[in-house]
């Protein structure tokens, strides 16, 4: 089975929220966030664990390893930078905004991503009178 660099991020990102309920994160809960069957979701833990970005056993179940955290931690960032700024920028509705921002972050390079991150930080900068 092939995978594309999106598929895993979007697994990594799926971790990091269910890891962020608490407890362990089992199969299931990952196949049934993902929207697939349980063997294809442990396919993919099996290539993740190989990649060295996830450990498991069935006791701990699925961990992120301090790589696959950093990665999904950037997959999250880029995804809120994207929405956040197609609604406060852009002015788009925040559901519309929210399902755009998936495919807009997937383009976004570092250069725009620091840019982004500029103008936020400048918007929320206290204006000094001078």
């Amino acid at each position: 089975m092939w995978v594309t660099s999106r598929r895993i991020e979007e697994y990594l990102r799926a971790l990091l929220h269910l890891q962020a309920r608490g407890g362990k994160v089992s199969l299931t809960a990952l196949a049934r966030q993902m929207g697939v069957s349980p063997p294809t979701a442990h396919e993919m833990v099996r290539r993740l664990e190989h990649m060295g970005l996830v450990t498991y056993s069935r006791r701990e179940g699925i961990r992120l390893t301090p790589e696959g955290s950093r990665r999904a931690f950037g997959k999250e960032r880029r995804y809120r930078l994207s929405q956040r700024f197609l609604r406060d920028v852009l002015g788009m509705e925040a559901e519309v905004a929210a399902r755009e921002a998936v495919r807009f972050e997937r383009g976004l390079s570092p250069t725009v991503e620091q840019q982004i991150i500029r103008l936020f930080a400048h918007a929320r900068a206290p204006q000094t009178e001078g």
